[in-house]
C-alpha cells in the first residue's frame, strides 16, 4: 500500500474517533439518571461497537515503526507536523 493512502486512512480513522469521542462526551453529559440504565447501557454498547468498527477498518502500525516513534518521543528527537 502507498504511504499516502495509509496516511489518508489514519487521518480518516482519527477523525472518526474524534467524532465518536464527542458523541461519548455528549452521552456522559446527559443526566444518566434521567436517561435510565437500559438506554445508557445501549448507548455505551453502540459506542463500543462503533469504536471496534473504526479500529477494524484503520490500518495498523508496524511494530518497528511504533518502537522508533516511541524512542524518538522519549528522547525528544521527533519532528512535529507543520
Amino acid at each position: 500500500m502507498k504511504p499516502e493512502r495509509t496516511a489518508e486512512q489514519h487521518l480518516a480513522a482519527g477523525r472518526q474517533l474524534a467524532a465518536l469521542r464527542v458523541h461519548a462526551r455528549q452521552v456522559l453529559n446527559l443526566d444518566p439518571r434521567q436517561l435510565g440504565t437500559d438506554k445508557l447501557r445501549k448507548a455505551i454498547g453502540e459506542i463500543a461497537a462503533r469504536k471496534a468498527a473504526i479500529d477494524e477498518a484503520a490500518p495498523g502500525t508496524m511494530g518497528r515503526d511504533y518502537n522508533v516513534a516511541r524512542d524518538r518521543i522519549t528522547k525528544g528527537t521527533f519532528d512535529r507536523d507543520p
